[in-house]
C-alpha cells in the first residue's frame, strides 16, 4: 500500500475515522459521565487525525490549501459514509424505515461532514501557508543580518 497516493491516503484516513467512531462508540456506555468522556475522546482523536492529514497535505505533500482541503474533506466524508453504514443503517436493518434511513444516512452524513471539513481544512491550509511564508521571511532577515 503506497501512502504517497492521494486516493490511498483518503481511504486509509477515512477508515481511521470510522474505526475511531466505532471503537469509541462501543466504549461510550455506562453512566453519563463515562459516555461524555468517551465521546469527547472520539472528538479529540478525530480532530488529531484531521489536523495531521491537513498538515501532511500542506507541509509534506506540498499541496495548495484548496487541493489539500479537498483531500482532507474527502477522507472525512468517506469516514462519515463508513460510519453511516455501520451505524444508523445497521440499527434499522429489518424495519420498515430501513431503506429511507439508510439512504438518508449514506448520502447526508458525508455531505454534512465533508462540506464543513473542507472549509476548516482550507482555512487551516491557508494558515499553514501564511506561517510558512512568515518563517521564510524571518529566515531571510536573519541570514542577511549574520552576513
Amino acid at each position: 500500500m503506497d501512502l504517497r497516493s492521494p486516493v490511498t491516503r483518503i481511504l486509509v484516513v477515512g477508515a481511521a475515522y470510522a474505526l475511531d467512531g466505532v471503537v469509541f462508540g462501543a466504549l461510550a456506555v455506562g453512566p453519563p459521565g463515562a459516555v461524555r468522556f468517551w465521546r469527547l475522546a472520539a472528538w479529540v482523536t478525530s480532530a488529531a487525525i484531521f489536523g495531521a492529514h491537513v498538515a501532511y497535505e500542506r507541509l509534506c505533500a506540498g499541496r495548495p490549501p484548496a487541493s489539500g482541503a479537498a483531500r482532507a474533506a474527502a477522507a472525512a466524508a468517506f469516514g462519515a459514509f463508513l460510519l453511516a453504514a455501520a451505524g444508523p443503517a445497521r440499527t434499522r436493518w429489518g424495519t420498515d424505515a430501513f431503506w429511507r434511513t439508510a439512504a438518508l444516512a449514506l448520502v447526508l452524513w458525508p455531505i454534512v461532514t465533508g462540506v464543513p471539513a473542507f472549509v476548516v481544512a482550507w482555512v487551516g491550509g491557508l494558515i499553514l501557508s501564511w506561517q510558512g511564508r512568515t518563517a521564510d521571511r524571518q529566515e531571510g532577515r536573519n541570514s542577511r543580518t549574520k552576513g
